[in-house]
């Protein structure tokens, strides 16, 4: 319980332990926990995520004051819990991932219509008259959800909306009378499709198949569905799983005009208006759930420090300038992040970068800022050692030397040395405008050939004088052929 008091009451470790990054991704998860919650309340499961939200919420406290009868009880729970996740919510799940995949696709800004260009009263018109002359009709109104997995035995129209062609598709001598009319985009989009039955039957009432289609079609879809009843002649729109009975022409024109207005809101509505107060219960709620997940996942877990040996590079350095080597070829840096971070910190990413494009020959003195060190976004620097290196920067000249091997010793009795071939036989290399006498050629270290009986190749190493060095200090491969011969 101190625990809990002192990490509450604790202000200021608090706000010192929370970073950007944090932030992010407490936001990441609050907008899946808002998705979840507008899918289960739309699906009627809200109360059973609510019961696994507590059991959730349970082991964590658990953790938090060490019950440890009840962690391990809940903890076997655990253990079968995404299994049981999946058999419960496959249907919600699916359906979840099917909404991420249509956000921003071409398919969504299609149906992305405005009301006022809606072609209301011609359907309104028809279903009135289909329901006055007790004619079976259902008609389905496509929301941001993609249907085609939902639908069967369809027949692509694509036509225009009027009363008398949706009139006609009715007709008990029309072959796709009996399915169902899908308009999307403000057009009539496929006809005589079968949609899945509902098992509610207590919402289904004394309705008919029509009903337990339309509402088989509203449980798992966004989609507003509307059913006219060959029996009675009644009018009933079914949606979020619901199904209402209308009673007439006014109030079905009222619910269309909503339905397209919440799923195709116009331009002139305030955008921080829908994004601040629309669904403003669930919205708080996911962000208290991320909050509280991360409190109890991530915030207990505490920060770690540690600290490593960063190497230095330098940047836009002119070609004829070269870095000799300092006193601090590496600086030691420590980090500060969760401790789940450093596992998984790849040490070769660090890296210290000074900007060279000004450096002139002679001393520098360079003091290091958090900027120039590159490290992963999840950790934060707290200390820099040394917090400045001195270096000198030498102007060099480039130059094409020969190479000359230095052969040392004897070859075996009644063996000469008839070639030494070298490969490449020059190298450029860098002489710095400071020295004296300039080099005509290079040597390479002392090579012994004693008692050699036949000719070899090694690989040439060198020691450069002072004022000459390799350019860009790179690896140089070259080969010494001697050739060996009989006397």
């Amino acid at each position: 319980m101190s625990q809990f008091i002192s990490a509450v009451t604790g202000y200021g470790s608090f706000t010192g332990s929370f970073y950007l990054t944090d932030l992010f991704d407490v936001l990441v998860i609050a907008v899946f926990f808002y998705a979840a919650l507008l899918l289960f309340k739309k699906t009627r499961s809200l109360p059973i995520l609510v019961g696994i939200g507590v059991v959730i919420i349970l082991y964590g406290l658990s953790q938090f004051f060490s019950l440890t009868l009840t962690s391990a009880f809940l903890q076997s729970f655990f253990g079968a819990f995404f299994l049981i996740l999946i058999i419960i919510f496959q249907e919600e799940i699916r359906r979840f991932f099917e909404s991420i995949s249509v956000l921003g696709s071409r398919q969504q800004k299609e149906r992305s219509i405005s009301l006022k260009n809606f072609l209301l009263d011609p359907i309104i018109q028809a279903i009135t008259n289909l329901a006055s002359h007790k004619v079976g009709a259902l008609i389905v109104f496509t929301g941001h959800e993609n249907l085609e997995r939902h639908l069967e035995g369809e027949t692509y129209l694509d036509g225009l909306i009027s009363q008398t062609l949706i009139e006609s598709i009715f007709d008990s001598s029309s072959p796709g009378h009996d399915g169902a009319m899908v308009i999307t985009n403000n057009r009539i989009a496929v006809v005589g499709a079968q949609l899945p039955l509902s098992r509610n039957f207590q919402e289904i009432g004394k309705g008919g198949t029509r009903h337990a289609a339309a509402l088989g079609l509203a449980e798992k879809s966004d989609a507003l569905i509307v059913v006219v009843s060959e029996e009675r002649g009644t009018i009933s729109v079914t949606q979020n799983g619901e199904l209402k009975k209308l009673d007439g022409a006014e109030e079905l024109a009222s619910i269309l005009r909503k339905f397209y207005k919440e799923k195709y809101p116009t331009q002139s509505e305030s955008v921080w208006k829908r994004v601040l107060i629309k669904n403003l219960t669930e919205k708080v709620s996911a962000i208290v759930l991320a909050g509280a997940l991360w409190f109890f996942l991530v915030f207990q877990a505490g920060n770690i420090r540690r600290s490593y040996e960063v190497p230095i590079s330098y940047r836009d350095l002119a070609e004829n300038l070269v870095v000799e080597d300092s006193k601090d070829r590496l600086v030691i840096v420590t980090l500060e992040s969760r401790g789940q971070s450093f596992d998984q910190l790849d040490i070769n990413s660090l890296n210290l970068s000074v900007d060279a494009r000004d450096f002139k020959s002679g001393d520098h003195t360079i003091h290091i800022t958090d900027s120039m060190i590159r490290k992963p976004f999840a950790f934060d620097i707290i200390n820099i050692n040394p917090p400045e290196i001195n270096i000198h920067v030498n102007e060099y000249s480039l130059a094409d030397l020969p190479i000359k091997a230095d052969i040392i010793g004897t070859v075996a009795p009644g063996r000469r040395i008839q070639q030494v071939v070298i490969t490449p036989r020059n190298l450029p290399v860098l002489i710095s405008d400071g020295l004296e006498r300039t080099p005509l050629s290079i040597s390479t270290n002392p090579i012994d050939v004693t008692g050699l009986q036949s000719t070899v190749s090694r690989q040439a190493t060198f020691s450069l004088p002072s004022g000459v060095r390799f350019q860009n200090n790179s690896s140089i491969d070259v080969a010494v052929t001697i050739v060996i011969r009989n006397r």
